[in-house]
């Protein structure tokens, strides 16, 4: 059947003791562990306070071997980055190899795909000028054109800056799907901050 969703990430504060069938395998060490996931890809995080260990999960379907090879380039990737480039962007990071990259290039899928594209708030401010009137937003019985959903995502951002909402602040959204959770994440975004969904 079809998973809820295809990829799991589960952060674990207590590092889970490995079991004595482990082996080393490229790099990386095989764990035959008894856990179970309803999921193709899962990952978990185990932090023991000292470093981290990462226990990958992948149906056999998705050819296990070269998934975790692509999820360790990446790894090897980004500690690269932090020791050498604190500051350089994640999404500049560049986790392909060169057979990666030509295989992406054969399906033509570009590789700078984003550039040059104005952020989702600038977008929206966009059409709150071009067609203020246009319907930005439907739920149920209730709608709100480009210009109300502009309007009140502004008054939300400088209610949350007054409240020292910065740049790159972590903002958590503990909401129901509504007008009101869409209108925050867009508020949250105008901030300049970043959203953190919470399933209430």
């Amino acid at each position: 059947g079809t998973p809820l969703f295809s990829a799991l990430l589960n952060y674990r504060h207590a590092h889970r003791r490995r079991d004595a069938s482990s082996a080393a395998w490229d790099g990386m060490e095989i764990d035959a562990a008894q856990e179970r996931s309803n999921y193709p890809f899962g990952l978990s995080v185990d932090d023991d306070g000292e470093g981290f260990g990462l226990v990958a999960q992948v149906h056999e379907s998705l050819d296990p071997g070269q998934v975790c090879a692509l999820m360790q380039a990446a790894v090897t990737c980004l500690v690269d980055a932090l020791a050498h480039r604190p500051g350089q962007a994640l999404c500049a990071l560049d986790v392909l190899d060169d057979a990666s990259r030509a295989r992406l290039s054969r399906w033509g899928i570009p590789t700078p795909r984003f550039d040059g594209t104005p952020p989702v708030p600038r977008l929206v401010e966009r059409q709150a000028v071009e067609r203020p009137d246009a319907v930005a937003l439907l739920f149920g019985d209730e709608q709100l054109s480009y210009a109300q959903f502009n309007t009140r995502a502004n008054r939300l951002a400088h209610r949350l800056i007054a409240l020292g909402i910065r740049p790159e602040d972590r903002v958590g959204l503990a909401v129901q799907r509504s007008m009101d959770m869409v209108v925050a994440l867009l508020a949250i975004l105008k901030a300049g901050a970043a959203y953190v969904p919470l399933d209430p």
